[in-house]
Order: structure tokens, then sequence, then C-alpha cells
């Protein structure tokens, strides 16, 4: 018996992966559900789109969807009730429209498999056929951005070599030929949509444009691009100051204050470069040169093996600990001075 043709209605699922950019693509489809519409491409809003349209840091019109199929024992899972809630508006979006659906949260980059499958039947059941959009970054890159969101939002207190080299050996996700070659067993490999996060590689140099050919749509004109830059990395000072922030005990109203401002530093140009020195980008390069090299040739068709064109770091480029630049023992003296006065403010209570 001769199977039925897929479905030509397409559940686009933007999943990520974290630090590609994820949250100023969301802050564009909120600004641009109509635009997208007539374009044959629902955004449902299936929790609400207020902080994108603020150009503020997302997890997308997905996230709870995505959270509603992390295992119960993950730190963002939801409950019973949630997740069965998350499943229907999820059902009542999809039931609801005529062509192309677009959901999109990094959360789903992490999500079991097994769940990833049960959401392509979930769709198929609706008459749609899951896509999978998925942006990588070079690793390292990769890393030391995740251990300034690390730093900035969740409190980290680890200095960046010892966070980086231990998130490189431990996290499998890094390996991008496994990565794709689960998805590609899952999803027929024409409807997954692999990019790479290298503006050399983006159509005309621009992550939307990039994203809206992923997604097929020919007509790039008309669209609400006034998205800034969101969730920006501070710089290297600014890095350092909330990092040793975060090892102080909040009891001081200075400490307390200086906290607060320290979280409201957003990419601040105050010492250019990467947080790790080349010799360790380098390091960490060599760890997925194999795996990067199998899936350009296997998943992107590129004989020539490169999964990335930006060169990697000169062995000898310019690099200088924080702690022995100026400024960075200025802050080490303040950190230090701010300690000294809790400590001695915690004795008189």
């Amino acid at each position: 018996m001769t199977a039925p043709p897929p479905p030509t209605r397409r559940l686009l699922l933007h999943m990520g992966a974290p630090k590609t950019g994820s949250s100023l693509l969301q802050a564009f489809f909120a600004r641009n559900v109509a635009q997208l519409a007539a374009r044959g491409i629902t955004y449902p809003a299936l929790e609400p789109l207020d902080r994108a349209l603020s150009d503020e840091a997302t997890s997308g019109n997905g996230a709870l969807l995505a959270r509603a199929l992390m295992p119960p024992r993950h730190r963002v899972a939801l409950s019973e009730a949630e997740r069965a809630a998350a499943l229907e508006r999820f059902d009542t979006a999809l039931a609801a429209a005529t062509g192309d659906v677009l959901v999109s949260s990094e959360w789903f980059f992490v999500i079991p498999r097994p769940e990833q499958t049960m959401l392509a039947e979930r769709a198929l059941a609706h008459g749609l056929r899951l896509c999978p959009i998925l942006y990588l970054r070079r690793q390292d890159d990769m890393i030391m951005s995740l251990y300034a969101q690390e730093v900035k939002k969740a409190g980290l207190t680890e200095d960046a070599e010892t966070f980086c080299m231990r998130y490189a050996q431990k996290d499998r996700r890094l390996n991008y030929y496994t990565v794709l070659q689960g998805l590609t067993s899952r999803f027929p490999a024409e409807d997954c949509r692999v990019r790479i996060y290298e503006r050399a590689q983006w159509v005309n140099g621009s992550l939307i444009d990039d994203f809206l050919s992923a997604c097929a749509v020919d007509d790039l004109s008309g669209f609400d691009r006034r998205v800034e830059k969101i969730n920006v990395t501070p710089g290297r000072l600014a890095l350092e100051w909330m990092r040793l922030a975060n090892t102080l005990p909040a009891r001081t109203p200075v400490a307390e204050r200086l906290m607060r401002a320290l979280r409201r530093v957003d990419g601040r140009e105050d010492s250019p470069g990467p947080v790790l020195p080349p010799a360790l980008r380098l390091e960490i390069l060599k760890r997925f040169d194999g795996s990067n090299a199998r899936a350009a040739r296997e998943f992107l068709g590129r004989a020539d093996g490169r999964l990335f064109l930006t060169p990697p770091p000169d062995a000898d480029e310019p690099w200088q600990d924080i702690a022995g630049l100026a400024q960075g023992r200025v802050i080490s003296g303040l950190t230090a001075a701010i300690r000294s006065v809790d400590t001695a403010f915690a004795r008189k209570r």
C-alpha cells in the first residue's frame, strides 16, 4: 500500500540553538505577525508577545510549549495542569491556521527526542509536517556567550576559564554532527533547515533575511525591521564586576545597590575582546574539528568540510587576563572593600 504524500503545510519549528540571535528574531516575529500572515505563515500568540514587542529578551512564542515537553524533573518543566494547557493552546492554534505555522523557542533544542517526535505527530494530526530550523554557532563563541549569560542572569561565580572548559567537556549538544544526525533520523533531511550563525553566511548579511529565506519566503520587502539588538553580551570588565558581585552577600545597602546596578549593565564597550585566551579557544575548537567537518560534508554538502568560515584565533593573538589589567585590579580591590564593609556590618548586627 502506497503511503500518503506528506502534507504541504509546515510547522516551522525554530529551535535556536541558544545564543544564536533567537531573541532578536522573536522580537521581529512579534512585530510582523500581519506581514508573516500575508505570506502564509501564522505566528500564533501561544503566550503573550508583549515582551518581544518591547524588544526585551524572550524565549519565544513556543517557550511554554517546549517546557511542557521537558522531563518532569527539569528545572523549567511545567506542572501537569500547565502542560495540558500549553498543549491545548498549541492544538487550538494549529487547528485555526490555514497555512504554515511558525513556533519559536531555543528550549526546543534541549527537549528529548521522543517529545520532538510526539510534537511532529501532533502537527501531522492537524495536516502539517514538522520542519526544524536550527542555527549553529561556533563552539568557542557559543560557550563564551553562555558564560556571560550565566554570570549576568544566573549568579555564576566561576571564572571564565573554569566554566568554559568544563562546559566544552560535558555538553554533547556541542557535537553538531551528532545533533544533526539525530535530527535527520527523526525528520526528512530535506525538511531540516540548518543555518550557520555567521554574518558572512547569512542572506544579504542579515539574520532576519536569512531566517525568512530558510522559511522559503521570497519577498523580503515590507517588514518592520526596527528591532534593537537584544540581550547584548557585556564587555569583559562589566562581566568581571558582575561575577565578583555574585560572590558578595547582599546584606549591606551598598552591596545591594551595586548588584542591582550591575544587572542593568548591557553591552558596555569597556574592554573589547573575548573572555578566553586564544590557546583555550583553539583547544575547544580542536575538540570539535572532526564533528564540524563531518557535519559540513554530510549535511551541508561542503566538500571542504568547513562549517564555519570565520578564521580561528591566532595562537599568538594579544590577550591579557582581566586580573592583569589596571581596571581589573580596581575591580578586585573595590569588591574586597565591599566584602570587608559587609563583614563589619554583619558583626554589628
